[in-house]
């Protein structure tokens, strides 16, 4: 018995190795690359309302393009340009105005994607817009 564990135990670096290997090419593999298009559409008035603004320096009423008002949205996402594609989706969050001129807001909001190849999937967005 102690012959076998012996042996098992010298040829274990022999037998190890390969595993290394795997595991270290497989790691290094390159990643995969997914490339999403959709489009978002937001209305803040209108019949189909998927966005309005909920605090501000003059309260709900504030105009999303004043500093400091924050909107919440309930976008459709859409496969195309047109409001009226096929919807695959809904964009929810929070806009902030954080720019002192108005002219920058702070995005943070869940694409939950609901039909299409991508069903089931929640896609995270935050950061600002360019202000030109």
């Amino acid at each position: 018995m102690s012959y076998l564990l012996k042996v098992a135990f010298n040829s274990f670096p022999l037998l190890a190795l390969p595993l290394l290997y795997w595991a270290w090419v497989r790691h290094r593999r390159e990643p995969k690359q997914t490339n999403l298009v959709f489009h978002v559409h937001e209305n803040f008035s209108g019949h189909d309302t998927s966005a309005t603004t909920v605090a501000g320096t003059n309260g709900p009423t504030s105009n999303i393009l004043k500093f400091g008002t924050i909107a919440a949205v309930d976008d459709p996402v859409t496969e195309g340009p047109d409001p009226k594609s096929r919807e695959i989706g809904r964009a929810q969050g929070l806009y902030i105005n954080t720019q002192l001129d108005g002219k920058g807001l702070h995005l943070a909001f869940s694409v939950i994607f609901t039909g299409g190849e991508f069903k089931g999937s929640t896609l995270e967005i935050q950061g600002p817009t360019c202000s030109l």
